[in-house]
């Protein structure tokens, strides 16, 4: 059922004057407004890499295609550049000699020299079928290997052949680049196969920045419809509340004043704040209808003694969580008073029948 509110979302923002609220809202927007733009941005710019690059070289001429190094020793790649376009006639079949995160380096010899090459499975099954006598040509682009790489390369390389190559050998003897093998690069922008790498690699990143980015709009958009549920003079009335020396202050920015229960952001290892309802929270003691305390555990931090509450309009809010000391406790002890003498009309206790009142089917109520 849809919720009336005595203000518009807008209204209730535009209304906020306490300091500490308005900092709260302004720190989840922004936070939220940088993580999709970085999201945007390493979404956007390789996928228009990717349509471009697919679209130029799908629809480029044969000449295009030829390459512009064809390679028969290390000297003519000196003036080369990463990504240039080469050809290189094998008159033996590649042999592998290194295998990390998906890409094989294979090694082959032509006029007494060392080439490495990177060849997809397709590809390298593809040569073994189609490879005759008197050689194959291999059509690609230059890639630059790191150190990492040129390190592993050295290490196999003397393994198979029981050279004693030094990483410092690895250019004058196999070269400075190696050849990425792809018939479908035209030399036109980056080649696709390092954009989808990186777009693999990025998978990770970006899911986990998009992700806090939303939860953090979600977090804002949450704390101002709880505030649209109060009027005017209410909200004011919450402001002069916090403001005065009469509230009670609990662990995890819990505050209980005269006539409100009011919590903001926290940072506590005992209370799980990535969800909206549990990071900030705002309601009338009025509005509480039930008040249950759940023991519960959270990963390396053992059991954790709670308190809930829950009302029509304002949803459940796991209000506090503290680890079972007995200081903890007796601070629970007393939340669990005071919420009793001001939301006189709540109902307390986790009771199945309140569950089956309150209109949930299962018991996963912040708790579990």
């Amino acid at each position: 059922m849809k919720k009336d509110y005595p203000v518009s979302y807008k209204h209730a923002l535009e209304r906020i004057t306490n300091s500490e609220i308005k900092g709260i809202y302004k720190k989840w927007k922004i936070r939220a407004m940088i993580l999709l733009t970085v999201v945007s941005v390493f979404v956007i710019i390789p996928s228009g890499l990717y349509a471009y690059t697919s679209y130029a070289n799908k629809y480029s001429s044969a000449e295009t295609r030829k390459a512009k190094y064809n390679i028969s020793g290390h000297d003519i790649l000196e003036d080369a550049k990463e990504n240039d376009t080469a050809s290189l006639l094998i008159e033996n079949a590649p042999r592998v000699i290194y295998y990390s995160y998906g890409t094989a380096y294979y090694l082959v010899e032509r006029n007494n020299q060392y080439f490495v090459l990177i060849i997809d499975d397709d590809t390298f099954f593809k040569i073994i079928r189609e490879f005759v006598y008197g050689g194959y040509a291999l059509y690609g682009f230059l890639d630059k290997p790191n150190s990492r790489v040129k390190s592993n390369l050295i290490e196999n390389i003397n393994k198979v052949h029981g050279t004693t190559y030094d990483v410092e050998d690895y250019d004058s003897v196999f070269g400075k680049y190696v050849l990425n093998v792809d018939e479908e690069y035209a030399g036109v922008g980056i080649p696709l196969k390092k954009i989808k790498k990186f777009m693999v690699g990025e998978i990770i990143f970006v899911l986990f920045f998009a992700l806090w980015g939303l939860n953090s709009l979600a977090k804002c958009r949450h704390m101002i419809k709880c505030l649209s549920h109060f009027s005017d003079l209410e909200y004011d009335q919450l402001e002069k509340e916090l403001s005065s020396d009469t509230c009670e202050k609990y662990p995890q920015n819990l505050t209980l004043t005269d006539n409100f229960i009011v919590m903001l952001p926290s940072k506590t290892p005992y209370k799980d704040s990535s969800v909206p309802g549990n990071s900030v929270f705002f309601a009338k003691y009025s509005e509480i209808i039930w008040i249950y305390s759940k023991n519960y555990t959270m990963f390396r931090k053992g059991t954790i003694y709670g308190v809930n509450v829950y009302g029509p309009l304002v949803g459940i809010c796991r209000l506090i969580g503290l680890p079972e000391r007995e200081d903890c406790v007796a601070t629970i002890d007393k939340l669990l008073s005071v919420l009793k003498e001001k939301c006189s009309g709540a109902a307390y206790g986790y009771k199945d029948v309140y569950l089956r009142k309150f209109g949930f089917k299962t018991d996963d109520m912040y708790g579990d």
